[in-house]
């Protein structure tokens, strides 16, 4: 049984490559893939050269010290771009196979991903040239062991996690903020608990402590129990709850009733909440915004950096606008022959999905604004600044990408958050012409930061106050590809 899944999901990989339909971009991806595992491994090699230049001469004790911390991070860069092991189970459900040895299979295999390569690519030179010369045999392997084994619980916890956001969102609301509580509290008090147990950790590890390692070793079976489980009752639960609420939309029609742009802005928000997977991408941008930002800004030496400070100004008021943006036209894929013969105006369709991107970014700026005044007050102004950018230039690139759209989304299959259905290579580079030029601006001016984030909030500014010219443009673009559009969404599925 698992030969014939294995080799039909190496066919299905295969035809899914072949169907590509921009082989280029693909290529692309690919080079851009090379070239970032050759970094990783040559950094992990010469990983004694950048704590040279950060003053420090204990490689070890450094990268012990932050392991947990970047284990903690990464597990946010899977949550957002690893896609659960429910969605490839369920068009087996038909065939007469046990629940139970389709989940096993499927969460073996979930273990093989780029997301535990490309930490191996570092994390394994790093250890022939640190951790094996300078401990015993034992005590090397016993490290790196652990080592597989944390990154075996993160990926068995993302699939929980993402089990428990699809059967009950407020469980998972729950958790993400007592997360929060618990990080804000280490780092207001100064306990600094998470590098400490870090330390504590993996410096054991490393001298042979066997107690130590039957703790990880335990808590990886418990975590493949709890995510094993839950992924099996997701299968047997319904993958789909209407969360209509009428009466809670009674204030936003007398808010958004003026005007055919309000209604139309009242119309995707019910949209939005009524169908749970563009709902989880209100929910994750608001948790992202808060909660995993302070990931970001809880050490300063995670968050330094042109490339961080471009990632940290992006996301944290623009991710709603990033991530539900790129599928703006998509949600409405279903029916969007219906919008077509409707009476509305073109201009009114741009100009209410603009103002909605545009309103998220102002309101994810207040949620995070918080956690910059209490963690780093000093990128204050870069928050401000990458604020004028999103609502400026991320909106209007987002908007660009979204009238580009032709493969059609349900919003209601399968209800989970980042399914992917509906994105394509295209997407994934789009972020380029997004974060690439303020990422220069910063690294180049790093000595002037306060001229980067200048120039950064004028360019937003500007393109800002021509948002009446940004609505003609992209009115007179749907004009022309709203019938093309229309087609795709009829004829292709992700």
């Amino acid at each position: 049984m698992i030969a014939k899944l294995g080799h039909n999901q190496l066919r299905e990989a295969i035809r899914h490559f072949r169907h590509q339909p921009n082989p280029v971009a693909w290529a692309l991806l690919g080079v851009f893939g090379l070239l970032m595992a050759f970094a990783l491994v040559t950094a992990g090699l010469r990983f004694h050269r950048i704590t040279i230049l950060l003053g420090v001469h204990v490689p070890v004790a450094l990268f012990n010290d932050y392991l947990l911390s970047v284990f903690i991070s990464l597990f946010g860069i899977r949550f957002l771009f690893q896609k659960s092991p429910r969605f490839r189970l369920q068009p087996y459900l038909h065939l007469p196979l046990k629940r139970w040895h389709l989940v096993a299979y499927f969460q073996g295999s979930s273990l093989f991903t780029i997301h535990n390569l490309y930490p191996l690519l570092f994390l394994l030179p790093f250890w022939s040239q640190f951790i094996l010369p300078a401990y015993t045999t034992a005590g090397a392997l016993y490290w790196l062991f652990a080592i597989l084994l944390c990154l075996g619980i993160s990926t068995l916890l993302n699939n929980w996690i993402r089990s428990v956001l699809t059967n009950s969102e407020l469980v998972f609301i729950f958790l993400a903020i007592l997360v929060w509580l618990l990080v804000a509290a280490d780092t207001i008090l100064s306990t600094f608990i998470v590098n400490d147990f870090s330390t504590f950790l993996f410096a054991g590890l490393a001298n042979s402590d066997a107690v130590l390692l039957l703790l990880v070793s335990a808590t990886a079976i418990f975590t493949l129990v709890l995510s094993s489980f839950s992924l099996y009752n997701s299968l047997v639960a319904s993958s789909y709850r209407s969360v209509s609420r009428r009466r809670a939309w009674t204030t936003f029609d007398r808010l958004f009733g003026a005007g055919p742009v309000g209604a139309l802005i009242q119309l995707e928000l019910k949209m939005m909440w009524r169908n749970k997977r563009p709902r989880h991408y209100l929910i994750m941008s608001v948790l992202f915004s808060t909660a995993y930002l302070l990931f970001l800004l809880i050490n300063p030496a995670t968050s330094r950096g042109a490339i961080f400070g471009a990632i940290i100004g992006l996301f944290a008021s623009g991710g709603f606008a990033l991530n539900y943006g790129q599928l703006m036209f998509a949600w409405e894929s279903t029916f969007f022959d219906g919008l077509l013969v409707r009476h509305d105006k073109v201009s009114d369709i741009i100009k209410a999905k603009l103002i909605l991107l545009q309103t998220s970014c102002a309101i994810l700026f207040l949620f995070s604004m918080p956690v910059f005044a209490l963690l780093r007050p000093e990128l204050v102004p870069l928050h401000v600044a990458f604020l004028m950018y999103n609502v400026g230039i991320t909106c209007v690139l987002i908007m660009l990408l979204a009238i580009r759209n032709r493969k059609r989304v349900d919003i209601q299959k399968g209800g989970s958050f980042f399914n992917y259905e509906g994105f394509s290579a295209a997407h994934w580079f789009w972020l380029l012409p997004v974060a690439v030029p303020p990422t220069i601006l910063l690294y180049l001016l790093d000595d002037k930061l306060n001229v980067a984030l200048l120039v950064i909030s004028i360019v937003g500014a500007i393109s800002m106050i021509g948002s009446h010219l940004w609505v003609d443009y992209f009115s007179d673009r749907l004009s022309r590809k709203r019938y093309e559009m229309a087609r795709g969404f009829r004829t292709h599925a992700s």
